[in-house]
């Protein structure tokens, strides 16, 4: 037989459930996170931030955070480093910044002597149609000298600008350089069917018919216009005078960029420079442009004009044949 149980043992059967029940059905707490500890303040002198020396030795240190070494990847730069840094840039700035200038400059002088170099041949071609359209008759004036003007003057085989319907094919030309102004003029004279007395015939000194002409401006930064007649016999000239004799007329012209222009009128040497460039009564086989280019070559005359503006000058030179008589 199995023995009954006693009191005494029921109970402790009773405390040992309740007991396992309550272990049973109390929550879990997860374990402990381990604490950071700090690193040992040492003896050693520390900074102290209101102090500007080493006076003492503290057990503590004020900013205990600075006595640990850096984590990974949060390594600062030095002054010495920072310091290095910025002169390199400074320098490699002040590089860049002079070479983008002088690129500018070349390229702004480049398109000053596109431009000038466009402008002269523009100007050379509208002279070189009107003189290949000139009339070449023996009691016709053409080449008029006018003292102390060089001028390229003729009637041509076209009609002047105006407005008038009944316009003849025949036009008084000229092309005079004005040295105070620095500019080349045309001037035109448009002539109609009736107006006979608009014509010069047999001069060669002088037609009193450019005084009614009108003038318009061709081109400016003009600093030299001349021009001479080539001879039967394969010399030069600059005298019309003899006209059965002539075969052909060179002339030239020298402009000098708005730029440097502008320089030259800044410094009061441009009235200068324009008589500089006068050749003067001696005519040679060299032509015009071979002349002044010697000039703006010559050392002296280089040294009284700053280079800047002398770069900029364009010489041009072209001939045309004269039709015969």
């Amino acid at each position: 037989m199995r023995p009954a149980s006693t009191p005494r043992a029921r109970m402790n059967k009773n405390t040992l459930r309740s007991a396992l029940g309550t272990l049973l059905s109390a929550p879990v707490a997860p374990p402990p996170l381990p604490s950071r500890q700090e690193p040992p303040c040492s003896t050693a002198p520390c900074i102290n931030p209101l102090q500007s020396s080493f006076s003492f030795r503290s057990p503590f240190c004020l900013n205990p955070r600075s006595q640990r070494p850096f984590a990974k990847g949060i390594i600062g730069f030095t002054l010495i480093e920072l310091i290095l840094a910025t002169a390199i840039f400074s320098i490699l700035l002040v590089l860049f910044i002079n070479m983008v200038a002088a690129t500018s400059a070349i390229y702004q002088g480049g398109r000053s002597k596109v431009a000038n170099n466009a402008t002269g041949r523009a100007v050379m071609g509208a002279i070189s149609r009107d003189l290949s359209d000139m009339i070449r008759l023996p009691d016709v004036a053409a080449f008029p000298e006018a003292s102390g003007k060089r001028a390229l003057a003729g009637y041509m085989t076209r009609a002047g600008i105006g407005f008038s319907s009944d316009l003849r094919n025949l036009s008084l030309v000229e092309y005079s350089f004005d040295p105070a102004k620095a500019k080349l003029v045309r001037s035109d004279l448009a002539i109609k069917w009736d107006e006979l007395g608009k014509i010069a015939f047999g001069q060669t000194n002088g037609i009193s018919q450019l005084s009614s002409a009108t003038s318009r401006e061709v081109c400016s930064g003009v600093i030299a216009f001349d021009y001479d007649f080539l001879m039967a016999d394969g010399t030069f000239q600059r005298s019309f005078a003899n006209k059965k004799d002539v075969k052909a007329v060179r002339y030239g012209l020298a402009i000098i960029s708005d730029g440097g222009e502008a320089i030259l009128k800044s410094q009061g040497k441009l009235d200068s420079l324009i008589q500089d460039m006068e050749l003067g009564g001696a005519t040679t086989n060299e032509g015009p442009k071979s002349e002044w280019t010697g000039k703006l070559r010559d050392p002296s005359l280089v040294a009284r004009y700053p280079g800047t503006a002398l770069r900029d000058v364009e010489v041009f030179e072209r001939s045309i044949v004269l039709l015969p008589e």
